[in-house]
């Protein structure tokens, strides 16, 4: 799968309810035999079947912005379980 973003997501970074800065955000590992991902209206990590996701990461830290692009530190993920992983979701919202 080539780079995407949700279309809900890029909606909500727009309308200010996604702050890439000030909300807890993480990356979830996806197993794309078990989950095609509906780019035009996947929203919620509930859309993603539980069997397709392989590990959950900690809250990113060291985000940054620059020229457009969202950064962060290095993710390691200590469990992966299940079928190989294809792809990747940023999942969370809470502000914390």
């Amino acid at each position: 799968m080539a780079n995407a973003l949700y279309d809900k997501a890029r909606e909500s970074f727009l309308k200010g309810e996604i702050s890439w800065s000030g909300d807890n955000v993480k990356v979830v590992l996806l197993d794309l035999a078990d989950y095609a991902p509906d780019l035009a209206n996947d929203q919620y990590l509930s859309d993603i079947p539980a069997g397709a996701r392989a590990a959950t990461s900690g809250n990113l830290s060291g985000k940054t912005t620059s020229a457009g692009v969202a950064d962060a530190d290095n993710v390691t993920f200590a469990t992966v379980t299940g079928d190989p992983s294809e792809g990747f979701r940023r999942r969370g919202r809470s502000r914390g």
